[in-house]
């Protein structure tokens, strides 16, 4: 999707907080998942998108595959 800052990676580590909140706020295709299935202190990060899907260590962005 062209919303997506190019540097946007596909994925991120399960450790990478600062990295994710800063993604997710520069991100024109952010939208925040239920919250149930937020797990970061942030409201806006790549952890609590609801493109982002859960691999073995870590987090993908699916919103390009939209």
């Amino acid at each position: 999707m062209s919303g997506l800052p190019a540097s946007i990676p596909c994925f991120l580590d399960i450790d990478e907080w600062t990295t994710a909140a800063g993604l997710a706020a520069d991100c024109n295709v952010f939208r925040s998942d239920v919250e149930e299935e937020q797990v970061a202190d942030e409201r806006i990060s790549c952890y609590n998108c609801r493109y982002r899907r859960w691999v073995a260590n870590g987090i993908c962005c699916l919103a390009e595959q939209g």
